[in-house]
């Protein structure tokens, strides 16, 4: 009867230890199930924020001055977040896929019609088509470089207003004295960095500001770029992780 006890007494005490067993197991599986939702949502949170910054640009009618912003956020995060990814506190190596941009020009800025040439040769809009991506950086290669060196010779107000006065500054070599002198007059007051070497000679002035011409003449393009109207033709999503990892843009043909 004792034995009979103790056996009974053995038996509650292993299914006690099992029932025991199961609620901490059931616990433990609770909480990593709410700390995997935790990170799902957390991920998810990260993934439309992600692509906040970029799905802005989804429309039909984008400024060039936004499409010029957003190639240089694309630049920043290729840069920064993708290929050889960034490092966490845990050592955990975090690499994102880039992002690409195209932009499509259409064919519209060949010949004398090209909108944003003043006399039709192109100087900064050289391509057709630019892409944008972890390996192919036509943009910054071309374009970027070179408004970022105009603006840091003239600096970038003198630079829009000499582009706003170039009717009046960059005028004809057949032109009267009188309109040349007010050439250089206009190209004074609209320059706050760069002026021209004092002399009587009007002729020695008006040679030194067609040295300046290649250069206004380039940062036009520019203006008239961001001036330009796009729309975004293509957005592409990686089907793994949901976050924008394409998108392409073609001219309108408005500058506005």
């Amino acid at each position: 009867m004792e034995n009979a006890t103790k056996a009974l007494a053995m038996a509650g005490g292993l299914l006690i230890s099992l029932m025991i067993l199961g609620i901490l197991l059931l616990a433990y599986n609770g909480v990593r199930e709410y700390q995997a939702s935790n990170e799902r949502n957390v991920s998810d949170n990260q993934v439309v924020e992600f692509n906040n910054q970029f799905s802005t640009y989804d429309r039909q009618d984008v400024r060039g001055s936004d499409v010029y912003s957003l190639l240089n956020r694309a630049i920043d995060y290729n840069a920064r977040k993708s290929t050889s990814g960034i490092t966490t506190d845990a050592r955990e190596s975090i690499a994102f896929e880039p992002i690409v941009i195209k932009i499509d020009f259409d064919g519209k800025i060949n010949g004398t019609a090209n909108p944003f040439s003043v006399d039709g040769t192109k100087r900064l809009i050289k391509l057709d088509d630019y892409e944008i991506s972890n390996t192919n950086n036509t943009f910054d290669d071309q374009i970027r470089g070179t408004v970022d060196a105009i603006e840091g010779k003239y600096g970038q107000e003198s630079a829009t207003n000499l582009v706003i006065g170039i009717t009046k500054i960059f005028i004809s070599d057949t032109s009267s004295e009188n309109k040349k002198k007010e050439a250089i007059l206009s190209f004074n007051i609209a320059s706050t960095k760069v002026t021209l070497p004092t002399s009587n000679s009007v002729t020695t002035n008006w040679n030194t500001l067609k040295t300046y011409k290649e250069d206004i003449y380039t940062y036009y393009e520019y203006v008239q770029f961001k001036r330009a109207r796009f729309k975004c033709e293509k957005v592409e999503y990686n089907k793994e992780t949901g976050r924008i990892v394409e998108m392409d843009f073609k001219f309108t043909g408005k500058i506005q």
